[in-house]
């Protein structure tokens, strides 16, 4: 029964990464919901992915009734899997509770029982720290890793793209493109959609910055075909943001081009 089970779990994180959200659900759906009745550490290991799958499935109401259920068995145990759960759907709720989120994660780095999950909950703080535009905490958090130090083969993919992000606005932009080009070779859409769209996404981010926006452009072209044959929210997102920070970088340049001018008096 366990080696059954463990083999659905293993077919719904694939289901999941090939974005087949919907076969990746059904499983997950059965196995998270033990949880009422008594969470285990397994649940861990798959939060992540089931509570995006839920907000990218838009199914908003099952965020919350977890989210529930984590308090209640948090509030009785103090068990640092349980914390680390409940703060991941805390994140992913339609409205983020993100202070909430945020001192979880604090304090499952400083426990000495929750050794498993400081490697995420690091990551975490760190998109917490993005959405707050600190770079430096960002940088703070990621590269105070040793990659060598994480055996997991998609968490050690997962921190080098955070590395490029973090190059790329800190404008080392040759070192960012080699980083995430490196990490593309070794996923595709089909073994791990996330990872290769947001490499994608960073690359394009960086092209506009050095003024390669046929390239970018070019990015922007792949999203929009594959938008057009799978749904994908946060994708849908991140396009949006993309046209949002074309038309930003456009206006940067216009402005530092008016007020070179000016100074040199050809205005």
């Amino acid at each position: 029964m366990a080696n059954t089970s463990e083999n659905l779990l293993i077919q719904a994180k694939e289901h999941f990464y090939a974005l087949r959200l919907l076969e990746s659900y059904a499983i997950f759906r059965r196995f998270f919901d033990r949880i009422p009745f008594q969470p285990e550490k397994r649940h861990a290991e798959y939060i992540g992915m089931f509570a995006r799958l839920l907000a990218e499935l838009g199914k908003t109401s099952e965020l919350k009734f977890y989210m529930g259920e984590l308090e209640r068995w948090q509030s009785k145990l103090h068990d640092p899997s349980i914390a680390y759960q409940l703060a991941i759907v805390y994140s992913y709720l339609p409205e983020p509770r993100i202070e909430s989120a945020r001192r979880i994660f604090e304090q499952l780095l400083k426990d000495p029982n929750a050794a498993d999950y400081r490697l995420k909950a690091r990551m975490m703080l760190a998109d917490y720290y993005d959405n707050k535009n600190d770079l430096g905490a960002c940088r703070q958090l990621i590269f105070g890793v040793d990659l060598n130090d994480v055996d997991d083969p998609v968490l050690n993919l997962m921190y080098q793209v955070w590395r490029g992000k973090i190059l790329s606005d800190e404008n080392q932009h040759d070192e960012a493109m080699k980083i995430v080009t490196s990490v593309l070779e070794q996923v595709s859409v089909e073994t791990n959609w996330y990872l290769y769209w947001w490499c994608k996404v960073i690359l394009a981010r960086t092209y506009f910055r050095v003024k390669r926006k046929k390239d970018a452009q070019r990015i922007i072209t792949e999203v929009k075909e594959f938008l057009k044959i799978r749904r994908c929210r946060s994708l849908e997102n991140h396009l949006s943001w993309l046209q949002q920070f074309d038309d930003l970088v456009s206006q940067a340049r216009t402005a530092a081009t008016t007020k070179s001018r000016t100074i040199r008096g050809e205005l």
